[in-house]
């Protein structure tokens, strides 16, 4: 059994000592019946957030009542504690978005399934709890998160009241703040992304959430989800991935990216894999190879590399060849950059040739690393000598 579940079932306890009923529920309690470990885990309670913060003082609260969720550490585990929205257990887990999620246990180990979640997983169903009508109108991104949970519980089925419930709400999901929709486009990138957008198609909101997708021409939209299909096969980076999918509409996927409240390193990975991409497939510029495995590293170029060989098996494969010689250069080149990391520096620009700090000295070290990745130069001697002789004409 999961750590995770163990902790928040010891966590329940806790809470139940001091009075309050409490239950884990959502993923954890799910992902035990389909057999799985899950890291995450979550409980209901009674209690509210300042009985919370007593028993785990400090802990930081999320959100502002009536919705506040305390996150907490316990045996070293992060558990999310949120106060019941209904008069009971049973109550609260009826507001929960699908079945499947709408299962709770106890301290004592009792299952908790007033909403036939069990019996969905058992059949492999995604439906919503109770109405789907009531469930929507209260929050239009459960569609969405039908979709999520489709592509990441990709062996299940979504029920066709739920999905045609969906489709009525269309404007609404278009109208939702963009970053709570970019939550969970992020989550979906770490499951089945091409099953995320053909359920947000069968669903009638793929519009709603990719306008972009949408505006494309067939043809280039085609392309798109054939190259989303290459990355989901190859790799489950989600910088990559979102890469992929944001290919064809330029300068425009960072900002999308930031409109959807995506962590800032996550947002930076993917406009440079995009600003770089045919880096891979045209003649190889070892300068420029240089300068990106200095101030990004080897893991981004392996990532951009891949987008190449995406990009060259979706629509290119004439350039296959020449992608190849690529990769295997720029394998070659990174050792050498490597192997002469923090062996050379400006302070040695400056004493061999006289310059001041500035400009001037950063244009010859990027010179003398082009030189390093072509293999011109192979050690600290042979770079003090280059230095010697190319510093006035770099300068």
């Amino acid at each position: 059994m999961s750590k995770a579940l163990m902790a928040a079932l010891s966590a329940s306890s806790l809470l139940e000592s001091l009075g309050h009923c409490a239950a884990v529920v959502g993923g954890a309690v799910r992902d035990l019946m389909l057999c799985r470990k899950t890291g995450e885990a979550d409980i209901a309670t009674s209690a509210c957030t300042g009985d919370i913060l007593e028993a785990w003082p400090g802990s930081p609260v999320i959100g502002r009542e009536p919705v506040a969720t305390v996150v907490v550490r316990h045996q070293d585990v992060l558990i999310d504690i949120s106060s019941f929205r209904s008069d009971n257990l049973e109550e609260d887990l009826g507001k929960r978005d699908l079945t499947v999620n709408s299962i709770a246990m106890t301290s004592g180990g009792e299952v908790i399934d007033p909403w036939g979640g069990a019996a969905d997983i058992a059949s492999g169903i995604l439906r919503f709890t109770r109405d789907p009508f009531a469930r929507l109108s209260e929050d239009p991104l459960r569609a969405v998160r039908l979709a999520r949970f489709a592509s990441l519980l990709n062996s299940f089925s979504i029920d066709p009241g739920s999905a045609e419930a969906c489709r009525d709400f269309s404007p609404a999901v278009a109208s939702i703040p963009e970053a709570r929709v970019g939550k969970e486009v992020l989550h979906a990138l770490e499951g089945d992304l091409p099953l995320f957008i053909s359920s947000l198609e069968k669903l009638g909101i793929l519009g709603s959430v990719f306008p972009f997708l949408t505006d494309m021409p067939p043809d280039r939209r085609t392309a798109t989800i054939w190259r989303v299909i290459l990355a989901n096969g190859r790799t489950g980076d989600p910088a990559v991935r979102a890469a992929c999918l944001m290919a064809d509409i330029g300068g425009s996927a960072g900002e999308i990216a930031v409109s959807w409240g995506w962590p800032r390193p996550l947002v930076r990975e993917v406009v440079s894999l995009l600003k770089y991409r045919n880096l891979s497939l045209a003649k190889l510029d070892h300068r420029v190879l240089a300068g990106l495995f200095k101030s990004r590293g080897e893991v981004w170029l392996s990532k951009l590399f891949l987008s190449g060989l995406i990009d060259c098996l979706n629509e290119r494969p004439d350039l296959s060849p020449l992608w190849v010689e690529n990769r295997l250069e720029a394998a070659i080149s990174a050792v050498r950059l490597e192997k002469m990391r923090n062996t050379y520096s400006g302070d040695d620009v400056m004493a061999l040739s006289g310059l001041q700090s500035g400009p001037s000295v950063g244009k010859v070290l990027t010179e003398l690393d082009e030189a390093v990745s072509l293999g011109l130069v192979k050690n600290r001697e042979e770079a003090l000598l280059w230095l010697s002789s190319n510093t006035k004409t770099c300068a």
